[in-house]
């Protein structure tokens, strides 16, 4: 049986990873919206980067690590949560 205290720290990681998960979908679909776009330019000749500045922004969304490490901390988060559930658990 978890305490007060577990269980509210339970809900404050929950709610945090809410958010980071929310933050994560808005800038996929930011990345998302912003490469159609670019394709949308070249496809109607109003693109304006040239070949090789178009070549680095394809690079930087590619390399771009920012939903890696979101994800990375939501993984941390959950094993968290897991273990104060776990030491619940065994007190039970």
């Amino acid at each position: 049986m978890m305490n007060e205290a577990e269980r509210e720290a339970v809900a404050i990681q929950l709610g945090w990873i809410s958010d980071l998960l929310a933050d994560t979908e808005r800038l996929i679909a930011s990345n998302r919206g912003y490469a159609r776009d670019l394709l949308e330019s070249i496809d109607d000749g109003t693109c304006p980067f040239t070949f090789a500045e178009l070549q680095d922004e394809i690079r930087d969304l590619y390399e771009s690590r920012a939903v890696d490490a979101a994800l990375d901390g939501i993984k941390e988060m959950l094993d968290d949560v897991r273990a104060v559930l776990a030491r619940a658990r065994a007190r039970v």
